[in-house]
């Protein structure tokens, strides 16, 4: 669900299969090997497209959309 540009999230399945080597940003492999080592990806709660800066709550971030435990407004 949509609300102010920030997008709920809900895990349904710990499956990631995606084709696309060449859509790879390698600038984010640090946060995203961080989210799956520490289990944040599966705590995640919303994908966030307001600006702000990177925190505690990013999961991964990126200046265009963030995946993050804050609960949608």
């Amino acid at each position: 669900m949509r609300s102010n540009g920030t997008y709920s999230t809900e895990l349904v399945s710990p499956v990631g299969i995606y084709s696309g080597g060449s859509l790879r940003d390698a600038a984010l492999e640090p946060q995203v090997l961080k989210g799956l080592t520490t289990g944040g990806l599966l705590k995640l709660k919303s994908a966030r497209r307001d600006t702000h800066e990177p925190g505690e709550t990013c999961v991964v971030h990126h200046r265009d959309v963030c995946l993050s435990l804050v609960e949608p407004k």
